[in-house]
């Protein structure tokens, strides 16, 4: 399966206060806050619906797209 991957998504951006700056510079009309990233950090869960948005922050600040995602069966049989 295809996933996000969480940790690098918070050690790219430095962490919840970071990852919500990035949004803040690309999507400036946001309406998420703090304790909602902070949550996705400790649930190492981001709500279906910010996905697109944090993808779309993180190659628009030069993360190369395919280092967003793991593949669980990249290494299987």
């Amino acid at each position: 399966m295809i996933r996000l991957d969480i940790d690098f998504v918070f050690e790219q951006t430095g962490g919840p206060r970071g990852l919500l700056t990035l949004i803040s510079k690309y999507i400036p009309d946001h309406e998420l806050t703090y304790p909602q990233v902070q949550m996705w950090s400790q649930r190492r869960n981001i709500a279906g619906a910010w996905v697109p948005a944090v993808i779309y922050a993180l190659i628009r600040d030069g993360a190369s797209p395919l280092s967003c995602f793991l593949d669980d069966a990249e290494f299987g049989p």
